[in-house]
């Protein structure tokens, strides 16, 4: 089974030639990302808000996109919490009695 499911194409942090700038970028990335649809919801509430159509089914509605951002909010908070403790924190016991990060084993 092992031959048929494997993923070390995928394993990035054991093919880049700095590790810590890998962890750096991936993490600043995952923290960042977030901002795209929060502009759009964003663009969405001021065309809304300056053109009025009330009653169109394409046009966005101000509240609606108000109310989107806020459940948006929520998840990426519920999202950036879970990750930040179940992986962020996690550890790995080697056989020799070392401890690592599970997530990014290669630092110290």
């Amino acid at each position: 089974p092992s031959l048929l499911f494997n993923l070390k194409a995928f394993q990035l942090g054991c093919s880049v030639d700095d590790p810590r700038a890998f962890a750096v970028i991936r993490t600043l990335f995952t923290n960042v990302a977030p901002v795209v649809p929060v502009l759009t919801l964003a663009l969405c509430f001021v065309l809304g808000t300056l053109i009025k159509r009330r009653g169109s089914r394409w046009w966005p509605n101000p509240d609606e996109c108000v109310s989107s951002g806020l459940s948006l909010f929520a998840t990426f908070f519920i999202t950036i919490s879970n990750s930040a403790i179940n992986t962020g924190f996690a550890e790995f016991m080697h056989p020799c009695g070392d401890t690592t990060q599970l997530y990014f084993p290669f630092l110290p």
